[in-house]
């Protein structure tokens, strides 16, 4: 069971906005599932790829999976951000994008 998260290519080159480069990053990749993740973004904690291989694995690899998040203030305060149900998603955003994995089209 591979339970490691890795970038294996970057670029940094001129694009046409935020959704031409995560299209970039489509192209490049080579896993079965996607996060767009920003710079300064982290994981919670060093277990996340081990619990997101489990999510997958015990709901017959979902086309996505998502959680809550954490947000951190310039004063250095952590907010825990509780994610809604996907069914609110005509309410706007129902999680951070950093915390939606999705499955890969090339898988």
């Amino acid at each position: 069971m591979n339970r490691t998260i890795s970038v294996k290519n970057e670029s940094s080159e001129p694009d046409q906005g935020l959704y031409d480069a995560m299209n970039k990053g489509i192209e490049m990749s080579s896993g079965q599932y996607l996060i767009f993740m920003n710079s300064g973004d982290l994981f919670a904690n060093d277990k996340v790829a081990e619990m997101i291989e489990a999510i997958a694995i015990q709901n017959n690899r979902p086309d996505l999976i998502y959680g809550d998040s954490i947000e951190e203030t310039a004063e250095c305060r952590r907010l825990y951000k509780k994610s809604m149900s996907h069914n609110k998603v005509w309410y706007g955003m129902f999680t951070h994008h950093q915390a939606m994995i999705f499955m890969s089209s090339k898988a």
